[in-house]
């Protein structure tokens, strides 16, 4: 009976060291691993589950910068700026040279219109190593958002010296050889796929009352092409008149024919309470010349209801 038990130690004490060895063996390489997976998700533009396996590994891996980092990169592709600066200036905070988390920022600040800022990142790491095409690209972006051309060109040069293959920089050089400007757009939000509702109510004090429900889908279809489609529903009601219900639907088509000009095409219909349908349409441009400054003209034809008295004339 010793002897099974004190056998029964030693192997339940090997065992333990075993499993103590293997479990530090993976702990090693899980950051690592975790980092590979992340990435493979991020390139599958599954953002949302990087995020997760990024922040389940940080518990265990707090101070690893490559994660931080990493977690940053996927809440600016989903489209969370705000958070995104917070975690890059984080890593900066712990390590000022980290490339990844200033580039991060650097892209970040530039998307919510922070260009001096993100001027100053980007001319810090082109500073560092002039062969850091991220930073060029970046940089002339910025540059030729901000309308100063001359710079743009400059950068833009030196950055062919290094990349004359960079199809990035060939393409911003033409656009600037074209004269045209704005860069790659980086304050624009990401687009997502989405369907959404609204309801209301509005009355006044002469008694006319008025109730809607809206629904939306918007969708990407191409790089520079989007649709959005709506359909809504309205009831009115007048002092002396019955509930009326109109409902209309359309059809928005939207291509970005170049920066900064987009073309809007619109089809759909509406229906009156009387049973009357009339078609509704509208062409028109939009121009952001500068950023903060938005011109748009248009022809179209839309419904006029008001209130209830009005729906029964079936305007457009």
């Amino acid at each position: 009976m010793r002897v099974r038990h004190g056998w029964s130690l030693l192997l339940g004490g090997s065992l333990f060291l075993a499993i103590q060895a293997v479990s530090f063996g993976q702990k090693a390489k899980t950051a690592h691993q975790v980092l590979t997976e992340a990435e493979g998700a991020i390139l599958d533009h599954r953002y949302a589950q990087a995020i997760r396996i990024l922040k389940k590994s940080l518990k265990e891996f707090p101070s690893d910068n490559r994660l931080q980092a990493e977690l940053g990169r996927a809440y600016l592709l989903k489209g969370n700026d705000g958070k995104a600066s917070g975690i890059f200036r984080k890593v900066l905070q712990r390590a000022p040279e980290n490339r990844q988390a200033k580039v991060g920022l650097a892209g970040a600040l530039s998307r919510r219109g922070n260009y001096k800022s993100s001027d100053r990142l980007y001319g810090e790491l082109l500073r560092k190593d002039p062969r850091d095409e991220t930073a060029a690209i970046g940089l002339v972006s910025n540059l030729m958002n901000e309308r100063r051309g001359a710079e743009a060109r400059k950068v833009v040069k030196e950055g062919l010296a290094f990349h004359p293959d960079s199809l990035v920089l060939q393409e911003f050089l033409d656009r600037l050889n074209e004269g045209g400007m704005g860069g790659n757009e980086p304050y624009a939000p990401q687009w997502r796929n989405h369907a959404g509702g609204s309801a209301g109510e509005v009355s006044d004090s002469a008694g006319d009352l008025s109730w809607w429900l809206a629904q939306g889908f918007d969708w990407r279809v191409a790089h520079a092409v989007s649709n959005h489609f709506q359909m809504e529903e309205r009831w009115l009601s007048s002092t002396g008149t019955p509930l009326l219900r109109t409902t209309r639907g359309t059809d928005e088509f939207r291509l970005r024919l170049f920066n900064p000009v987009t073309l809007n095409l619109e089809g759909g219909g509406v229906k009156f309470p009387d049973g009357a349908t009339r078609t509704l349409y509208r062409a028109g441009l939009e121009i952001l010349p500068v950023r903060q400054l938005w011109l748009e003209t248009d022809f179209s034809r839309r419904p006029f209801y008001p209130d209830a008295v009005a729906a029964q004339h079936d305007l457009t």
